[in-house]
């Protein structure tokens, strides 16, 4: 395709990468790939417009090009002489899985012996013998194409060379015309509600509006920055996609928890520093604390934090969300696709994820069936560390009362078992300072008794005050616990 030269050109070259990276971005929405990075720094940036980032662990580097000069498609000599041969076998040497040139125009050589290489018996000599002397045309592509790459068809080491290239080297064919735009809409509208024309042109230039040129963009970032600039995903029946799953449980989460907060607000808690703290340190932290202290509002407060920082939050609440028969599944009836570990792996490449089991003590109220459940939190713990060991980041907080700790016996011994990869966070009950501030609308916090003082420092017993304190305008009258709920069932 030949294109009309000097700036006409330069743009239609520019919104084809525009195509291509909005292109990809939505195959990162679907999480068919894991990353991209968009004009890539360093080593990467030789001969490269996009680093595709894969779920197996492996990596494409690709390189759009709108046109090959005059020509109708790509001869090895343009290839050559644009420097296509020379990037590609470079990015290949360093380790790419795949050099992509993205192009409207192909090579019908050159795709014809990358055929015959993956399809060859490894045997280099065999390769040259028997599938390229073929024709004349075939040896004389690949006489040239060796030349180009600085190897010898002599050397058996360099042939071999020369077949991992053709192995890896790719000419991804993709038109800029109306069907391919319709086709880009197509996939927007199937992921989110409303102007699917509006989220292309989001795609296409959201790396560089929004400063993600030469960084990884992982689906929970981009998903983040869409909601921020207000698209809506859309519900889709039976989406086993992960961040879908995720985005899920964490409404379930907020859901089951905001309703009851202190004054609708979250209370900033100290032992939120000592979590994060340990998330860094060890794959498993253990939340404790007696009841009504506060767990859930901080492993809330904690959700929030690392959802803020780009962090993957999984919040699970046993209580709700009860374990049963095995692992995979129990993953399946949270909506993932096995394991919610395994599911989250390759997540964890890219992204920090911390899992979040909120009132792990619920599971010893679970009848017969509680060894089951125990026995599915162990497993799903075990691979939590397994995974940690292998380099991902991945960590798993829970949260149970002390009584269940210190009574349950199967609980506390496997605690006890896994003590090298657990550390363990106690929530205390709320400093004075901060039941001050909340109680002084209706009575001096000083000048209660030290028993009222002991009892508002617990957040359960705080909130029943201050419920019945905004109803009646006063604070209310009480000696002790009882006395505090029986006003609040006659108020």
């Amino acid at each position: 395709m030949a294109l009309e030269a000097g700036g006409y050109a330069e743009k239609l070259g520019n919104r084809y990468e525009a195509n291509w990276i909005a292109y990809q971005l939505l195959r990162l929405l679907q999480e068919k790939i894991s990353y991209v990075t968009v004009e890539p720094i360093g080593d990467d940036e030789v001969g490269v417009d996009l680093v595709i980032g894969n779920n197996d662990g492996s990596y494409e580097h690709h390189q759009c090009k709108a046109s090959s000069g005059n020509n109708e498609y790509w001869p090895l000599s343009k290839l050559h002489s644009s420097n296509i041969l020379k990037n590609a076998s470079f990015q290949i040497g360093r380790g790419a899985t795949e050099f992509h040139l993205v192009s409207p125009l192909s090579s019908r050589i050159i795709s014809d012996l990358s055929e015959s290489a993956l399809n060859s018996n490894a045997m280099p000599f065999d390769f040259l013998e028997h599938q390229v002397k073929q024709s004349q045309e075939r040896e004389k592509c690949f006489r040239s194409l060796c030349e180009y790459l600085g190897l010898c068809v002599e050397s058996e080491e360099d042939v071999r060379k020369a077949m991992l290239f053709l192995q890896r080297f790719k000419i991804i064919r993709y038109d800029l015309n109306k069907h391919s735009l319709t086709e880009l809409e197509d996939k927007a509208s199937s992921l989110f509600s409303g102007s699917s024309t509006k989220l292309v042109q989001f795609l296409k230039y959201y790396p560089v509006e929004y400063s993600k040129l030469r960084n990884k963009i992982t689906a929970n970032h981009l998903l983040d920055d869409l909601k921020k600039a207000g698209f809506v995903a859309r519900g889709i029946p039976e989406d086993q996609r992960v961040l879908s799953v995720v985005d899920n449980l964490s409404k379930e989460f907020d859901e089951s928890i905001q309703p009851f907060l202190i004054c609708n607000q979250l209370i900033k808690r100290k032992e939120l520093d000592y979590i994060i703290e340990s998330l860094t340190e060890t794959p498993v932290t253990l939340l404790r604390a007696e009841a009504g202290v506060g767990k859930s509002s901080l492993l809330l407060e904690l959700h929030n934090y690392l959802r803020e920082r780009g962090a993957i939050s999984v919040p699970v609440r046993l209580d709700r969300r009860n374990p049963e028969d095995n692992l995979d599944t129990y993953g399946r009836a949270l909506g993932f696709p096995y394991s919610p570990p395994l599911s989250l792996s390759a997540l964890s490449k890219h992204s920090k994820v911390v899992i979040i089991l909120d009132q792990l003590d619920a599971i010893r109220w679970t009848g017969a069936h509680s060894n089951i459940a125990l026995h599915i939190c162990q497993e799903l713990i075990r691979q939590t560390i397994a995974l940690r060991k292998e380099g991902a980041d991945i960590s798993i907080v829970l949260a149970s009362r002390d009584f269940e700790l210190n009574e349950d016996i199967a609980l506390s011994s496997w605690l006890g078992s896994i003590s090298e990869s657990l550390h363990a966070v106690i929530l205390s009950t709320l400093d004075e300072e901060i039941v001050d501030e909340l109680v002084s609308p209706f009575e001096t916090y000083s000048l209660l008794s030290s028993v009222k003082k002991e009892i508002l420092k617990i957040p359960l017993w705080l909130g029943i005050y201050l419920t019945i304190a905004h109803r009646t305008q006063t604070a209310p009258s009480f000696n002790n616990k009882l006395e505090l709920v029986k006003n609040f069932w006659d108020d």
